[in-house]
């Protein structure tokens, strides 16, 4: 069900946890129905930018571009403390101009 609300650019944090088998588990808790997980963690981390724009698109009725933000969570790992329970990579998703 797409949205007539044009969203600003938003900010997305993706969790990861290990599965027992050695690979990998990605979820958003802001996206619904974003779940990724394969034995291959390469194959999660390659798959997640395209499956944001996949469903947000869908959302929003827009074309969506979904950027990762490495640079935010280099900030987060400086911090003299646990900043996040989950390892997590933060994304930044914005809506593409016609």
């Amino acid at each position: 069900m797409a949205s007539n609300k044009t969203p600003s650019p938003f900010v997305l944090h993706i969790r990861f946890a290990s599965r027992e088998d050695g690979g990998l588990r990605a979820w958003c808790d802001k996206v619904p129905n974003f779940l990724l997980s394969h034995k291959d963690p390469q194959k999660v981390h390659a798959d997640i930018v395209p499956a944001l724009q996949t469903i947000l698109s869908e959302m929003y009725g827009l074309e969506m571009r979904i950027k990762r933000l490495p640079e935010i969570d280099e900030a987060f790992d400086q911090l003299p403390f646990e900043a996040h329970i989950f390892d997590q990579e933060t994304y930044l998703g914005t809506s593409i101009s016609s």
